[in-house]
């Protein structure tokens, strides 16, 4: 009979032993997968963060972009004004010079010096001058620069001063305005002095 207590009770500290161990193994499983659950689950988080700082990176350099866009356009905006204004000072300053030209003694050697100029291009008995109403009574000084008569009619067009001249009989025109001559002085301006309005 101790025999077989002995068996059993070996048998029960085996069954024992046994039960312990798988206990054993069991928690060190749980602990193991415990730990790589842990560290997946670090991982994610840590790529999660990352994703939402690159995230909010790119949100925050998208935003900073804009506000450099939009004041980058506000300032080519008031760059582009302050330019305009400069040209429009400038090309009213040159346009009352050029009305005081006119009331000057220099226009008429002026136009006479145009006419002379133009008799080569279009000499012509039916050219006839477009000029402004005030320029109407130098029709004769005019008809004698260019060696012929020449019909002067009044241009509402022509603010300044200069003449246009047309001959039906040539089918030809020529723009001798101050006007044309300031537009053509305009487009060089705007061309070469760096201040180009957004033309």
């Amino acid at each position: 009979m101790i025999a077989q207590q002995e068996r059993r009770r070996s048998f029960l500290e085996a069954i024992a032993k046994e039960g312990h161990e798988r206990r054993r193994l069991i928690r060190a499983e749980m602990e193991r997968v415990s730990r790589e659950e842990l560290a997946q689950a670090e991982r994610e988080a840590a790529q999660h963060a990352a994703a939402l700082l690159q995230m909010q990176e790119r949100e925050s350099l998208d935003a900073q972009n804009a506000r450099v866009a939009a004041q980058r356009r506000d300032c080519r905006a008031a760059l582009a004004q302050a330019r305009a204004e400069i040209q429009a000072e400038i090309f009213a300053a040159v346009r009352d010079k050029l009305i005081t030209f006119t009331r000057s003694a220099d226009y008429l050697p002026y136009l006479q010096k145009r006419l002379t100029a133009l008799h080569s291009q279009m000499d012509a008995d039916d050219l006839c001058l477009l000029v402004r109403e005030a320029d109407l009574p130098l029709a004769d000084t005019l008809s004698e620069a260019f060696g012929r008569p020449l019909t002067l009619l009044a241009d509402e067009s022509i603010g300044i001063g200069g003449f246009r001249a047309e001959s039906k009989a040539l089918k030809r025109s020529a723009d001798a305005t101050l006007e044309s001559a300031l537009a053509g002085q305009e487009e060089w301006f705007y061309a070469n002095c760096g201040l180009d309005a957004g033309r």
